[in-house]
């Protein structure tokens, strides 16, 4: 309820919103152009697909290709349900690397560090198309703060993260 206190649009507007079910309502394979930005600046676009079907039970292909210059970097990946946590999900990259992610409200999400970067993905159907977006950022804090007492109150410790490039592309289903 803490995210309701905070942002009480964003609850309202999910209210009105048809809430997906995934991934059964994510199958398919969808296309579009992927965004990358630096600020305000998009320094570069490129096609990208992303195929998701099932493969077995509890497990479904989760395949992203991106389209750079000539070549294809693909990245054969496998969505794995955890069904003992409601909403969890294991994106599996066959390399012995598990990415945890979970459905909150029909969105997925996941968050990890790799290499001293901390990366935010979200996969989000909306009506007749999927939002695919990755933000990403140096996983040192830039700014500590709080950790102190005010007016009485003890305030915790509040580390910021810089956030400097955002991938985001629109996809429809082929």
């Amino acid at each position: 309820m803490l995210l309701g206190i905070l942002y009480p649009s964003a609850i309202l507007a999910q209210d009105r919103e048809i809430v997906h079910q995934f991934p059964k309502d994510y199958y398919g394979q969808w296309e579009g152009a992927l965004q990358i930005f630096k600020g305000e600046e998009v320094v570069r676009t490129l096609p990208m697909m992303l195929d998701i079907h099932p493969v077995s039970e509890g497990r479904d292909a989760w395949k992203i290709v991106y389209y750079v210059d000539r070549d294809s970097v693909v990245k054969d990946y496998e969505l794995i349900t955890d069904d003992s946590i409601p909403g969890h999900y294991l994106i599996d990259e066959k390399n012995t690397i598990l990415l945890d992610g979970y459905v909150h409200g029909g969105v997925f999400i996941q968050q990890f560090e790799v290499s001293g970067s901390l990366l935010t993905v979200r996969v989000q159907r909306r009506g007749s198309f999927l939002e695919f977006e990755i933000s990403a950022g140096p996983s040192m804090p830039i700014r500590k703060s709080g950790d102190t007492t005010f007016l009485e109150e003890k305030i915790p410790p509040v580390e910021s993260f810089e956030l400097n490039v955002r991938q985001f592309a629109v996809l429809n289903k082929k």
